[in-house]
C-alpha cells in the first residue's frame, strides 16, 4: 500500500519576503545615503578649502582697444574703402572726403607765402641801401670832424677867417645830421626785415596747417584691427569729430573682473587667475593680476550717488581688477571684447 506523503511548502510566506526585501532596500539606501553624505563632506571640505584661498566672480569680460574713427575736417565723403568686420592695419585709408576746398586753400597759402617771401627780398634791399648810406654818412662825418678839428687849430693861430671857421662848423653839423638821419633808415629797415621775416614765418606756418587740413580729408586707421559699428556711406557729409566707425584692435585684450569690495583684502597685484571663458567651455587660460582701480565703479556712472541726501541704502560696492593673460593666446580660441568670462583669483 503505498503512503500519501503530504508535502510541505518549505517557500517563504509573502510576509517574510516583503520585510526581506524592506531590510534590504534599508541597507542599500543607507549605504548610498553614506556615500552620498561622504561625497557632499569631501567636496565640502574641499570647497571650504578653496574658498579660503581663491576668490571668485562671473562679473568679469574681455576688455581691448576700442578706438571710434572720426574726421578731422568736414565736408561730403567722397569714398569708403572698408566694411564691418573686415580687418585694417594702422595707416590704412578707410574713408576720403572731398579735397577740392582744401586744395584752393593750399594753393592761397602758397601764393601768400610767395608775396611774404618777396616783400622779404625787398626789406633785405632796403637794409642793404640804408647800411650803405649809413656807412657813407659815417665816412662824411669823420671827415666833417677832421676837417673842423684842423680849422679850429688854424683858428687859434689867426690863420683863417671867422667865415672859414662858420662855413666848417655848418659842414659838420650837416654830415652830423645826414649820420643821424642814415641810422633811423638803417633802424626802420631792420624793423621791416623783422617784420618781413614773421609775415614769412607766419605764411609758413598757414601753409602747413593747409596742407595738414588737406591730409585730413583721408581718415587712416589709427591701429590694427577690425571694423565695426561702420554709419558712413559715400555722398554724406560729414563734420569734425563725428563718428564713422570703430576699429576693434588686434594687438592685446585683458579681462575686467568686477570684485566685491569684501573680497578684496587679501587681493594683490601678481596674483595668479584662473580664467573661464564661456565661450570656450573646454578651454581654460592663465593670467595675473595686473592692478586693482583706485575706485570703485558707481564712482565712474555717468551721474555717482551723492549718500548725503535722501535715504541711504548700503549696497556692496564692485571694484575693477584689470586681469592680464600669462602666455600667447591661442588662435584657435580668439577672444573679443565684452565675452563674459569667470575668473578665480589666488589669493593664498
Amino acid at each position: 500500500m503505498m503512503e500519501t506523503l503530504q508535502e510541505v511548502d518549505v517557500r517563504p510566506n509573502a510576509q517574510t519576503v516583503r520585510r526581506r526585501r524592506f531590510q534590504l532596500r534599508l541597507v542599500f539606501l543607507s549605504l548610498m545615503g553614506l556615500l552620498i553624505l561622504g561625497v557632499l563632506l569631501f567636496w565640502g571640505i574641499r570647497w571650504y578649502q578653496y574658498s579660503r584661498s581663491h576668490v571668485s566672480t562671473d562679473n568679469a569680460q574681455i576688455e581691448g582697444h576700442l578706438v571710434r574713427v572720426a574726421p578731422r575736417v568736414g565736408g561730403y565723403v567722397q569714398a569708403v574703402l572698408v566694411e564691418d568686420d573686415q580687418p585694417v592695419t594702422a595707416g590704412q585709408l578707410l574713408v576720403v572726403i572731398d579735397s577740392t576746398d582744401y586744395v584752393l586753400q593750399v594753393r592761397q597759402a602758397e601764393a601768400a607765402l610767395a608775396v611774404a617771401r618777396a616783400g622779404l627780398e625787398s626789406a633785405r634791399t632796403a637794409l642793404a641801401v640804408a647800411r650803405a648810406q649809413r656807412d657813407q654818412a659815417a665816412v662824411a662825418l669823420h671827415l666833417a670832424e677832421q676837417e673842423a678839428a684842423r680849422v679850429r687849430r688854424l683858428q687859434a693861430d689867426g690863420a683863417v677867417t671867422q667865415q672859414q671857421v662858420d662855413r666848417t662848423l655848418a659842414a659838420l653839423e650837416e654830415a652830423q645830421a645826414r649820420y643821424q638821419l642814415t641810422e633811423a633808415q638803417l633802424r626802420n629797415a631792420q624793423v621791416q626785415i623783422a617784420q618781413a621775416e614773421a609775415h614769412v614765418h607766419q605764411m609758413e606756418a598757414a601753409l602747413a596747417q593747409a596742407r595738414q587740413q588737406l591730409s585730413y580729408t583721408q581718415v587712416r586707421a589709427p591701429i590694427s584691427g577690425q571694423v565695426a559699428k561702420k554709419s558712413v556711406e559715400p555722398g554724406q557729409f560729414v563734420q569734425p569729430g563725428q563718428p564713422l566707425m570703430v576699429v576693434v584692435g588686434d594687438t592685446e585684450v585683458w579681462v575686467v573682473a568686477n570684485l566685491k569690495e569684501t573680497d578684496l583684502a587679501e587681493v594683490r597685484p601678481g596674483q595668479p587667475v584662473d580664467i573661464e571663458v564661456d565661450a570656450y567651455p573646454d578651454h581654460s587660460f592663465r593670467g595675473v593680476v595686473a592692478s586693482i582701480a583706485g575706485a570703485a565703479g558707481v564712482k565712474f556712472a555717468l551721474i555717482p550717488p551723492d549718500n548725503a541726501v535722501g535715504n541711504f541704502v548700503k549696497v556692496t560696492q564692485k571694484v575693477p581688477v584689470k586681469i592680464r593673460f600669462e602666455t600667447p593666446l591661442d588662435p584657435a580660441y580668439p577672444l573679443r571684447p565684452g565675452m563674459n568670462v569667470v575668473v578665480h583669483i589666488q589669493t593664498r
